[in-house]
């Protein structure tokens, strides 16, 4: 499985939760398995425009979630 389909798997269970939680947690578990495999990626020198382009959509996500106080 790709970095991308790791990602589009987290999109596509939220577009098809009918509810939203009432409070998202700081890490759903499939997006810290994504960001175990983009570490991993790096770690084993892996450069990619996936590995890049994956980590700036995960980064952007989470970002979002962070307190700004």
């Amino acid at each position: 499985m790709t970095l991308d389909d790791l990602y589009t798997n987290i999109v596509t269970e939220e577009l098809d939760t009918d509810t939203a939680p009432v409070r998202l947690p700081m890490l759903t578990h499939r997006e810290a398995e994504l960001a175990l495999a983009i570490l991993t990626a790096i770690a084993d020198g892996n450069t990619s425009e996936e590995v890049r382009t994956t980590a700036r959509a995960l980064s952007s996500r989470l970002g979002m979630r962070l307190s700004t106080t």
